[in-house]
């Protein structure tokens, strides 16, 4: 008689319990992989804020940031720098424009400050290198600027949030040690 092989009850029970094993451990990676995606962009916007202000310190000249809304949801989304040039603001092209991944949103909480108080000049129009020649147009004012002087106008933070995360991040200039400095808050 011919005996037939197949696999026991024991060796079917082992297999099952170590893919049941490897798949936790993979979905457990996996989340904590989705959730370090976050504080990972709050660092970019950190290392990108200090960029713009070292740029200011360097080339002595006043950088602004202008925050661009997205159309379909109002948040802010997109952070450009600006140089104050000859009496005007000009977009400029390095460092690039600060998008927002990961559906983030980006909040000012700034102290209310008289513009004619604070830079008379900020309400020049800013335009594009391209067309600085051009006719000057309807315009916007930064909603931060760095002074070369290693500080920072109007004082107050810059909050960014995600829609799947509970932990806010706060940017603030720290005067005394002439840095942005990130902190975290629970919503």
């Amino acid at each position: 008689m011919k005996r037939i092989r197949g696999f026991t009850l024991i060796e079917m029970l082992v297999v099952v319990g170590i893919v049941a094993l490897l798949s936790t451990i993979s979905v457990i990676a996996l989340n904590q992989s989705a959730d370090r995606r976050y504080p990972a962009e709050a660092e970019k916007l950190s290392i990108w804020l200090d960029q713009i202000s070292q740029l200011s310190l360097l080339e002595g000249a006043a950088y602004g940031l202008l925050s661009e809304a997205d159309e379909q949801t109002g948040t802010i989304s997109v952070l450009k720098p600006v140089i104050y040039y000859r009496k005007r603001w000009l977009q400029v092209s390095s460092p690039e424009p600060f998008v927002v991944a990961h559906n983030g949103n980006l909040q000012w909480n700034l102290e209310s400050i008289d513009q004619d108080e604070f830079m008379p000049q900020s309400r020049s129009p800013i335009v594009s290198e391209e067309s600085y020649l051009q006719e000057e147009e309807e315009f916007d004012v930064p909603e931060l600027v760095f002074l070369p002087d290693g500080y920072s106008q109007p004082e107050g933070s810059l909050r960014l949030v995600f829609e799947n995360y509970t932990t806010a991040f706060v940017f603030r200039w720290d005067d005394q040690e002439g840095r942005i400095i990130m902190q975290t808050e629970g919503q």
